[in-house]
């Protein structure tokens, strides 16, 4: 996942606006947590299982290689 950019580029070839229907200003994306709203870089998130991740599939070696340090919680 690519970090996340805080400063517009001056050099940037398009842009976003917030459209005609909501606020109309200069915008740009932004992940945020959805618990605290803090920005989420790169360096900070963690990939894991998921309850749907098809149980058969947890036991494989490179599966608990992948995942090993973010075991799944519901």
């Amino acid at each position: 996942m690519p970090s996340v950019i805080t400063q517009p580029c001056a050099a940037a070839t398009t842009g976003f606006d917030h459209g005609p229907s909501a606020c109309g200003h200069d915008t740009r994306a932004e992940v945020v947590c959805s618990s605290c709203g803090e920005p989420l870089h790169d360096e900070d998130v963690a990939v894991r299982t998921g309850p749907g991740y098809p149980a058969r599939l947890l036991d494989a070696p490179e599966v608990r290689v992948r995942f090993a340090a973010n075991e799944h919680r519901e």
